[in-house]
């Protein structure tokens, strides 16, 4: 269940540390977005980069402030792409339906929850 180019350890995967902020940093890292390319995961390795950039976009010292609207922008959009797909041609905020979808399609992932469990990288 370890392996060397994603730097996640078992108890990482299996969550037998509550909140560890050094594997959150592992789970959401430029390098695990390589990696989940490589193994064919490439929504969820653009989720992994959605995320890192928003992080980066609050934390990180030397961004312009552009880079840091473009990572907020991101953010925003792949949200209302998952929760108000329609934005695009109604951008009225009054017509999102919060609690329209289950927590699987909130992290974007309502459509390969079967892949998850099955696909390559478990194999």
């Amino acid at each position: 269940m370890e392996d060397s180019e994603s730097l996640l350890t078992y108890p990482a995967l299996t969550g037998q540390r509550k909140q560890s902020v050094r594997d959150a940093e592992r789970l959401l890292s430029k390098e695990m977005a390589e990696f989940m390319k490589k193994k064919g995961y490439s929504f969820e390795a653009h989720y992994i980069e959605t995320i890192l950039n928003w992080r980066r976009s609050s934390d990180e010292r030397g961004l312009t402030q552009l880079q840091r609207c473009r990572f907020n922008y991101q953010i925003l959009n792949y949200l209302l792409d998952e929760l108000m797909p329609w934005y695009k041609d109604t951008y009225d905020f009054s017509k999102l339906e919060v609690n329209r979808y289950t927590f699987m399609h909130t992290l974007g992932m309502g459509h390969c929850t079967s892949q998850i469990r099955e696909g390559p990288l478990y194999m």
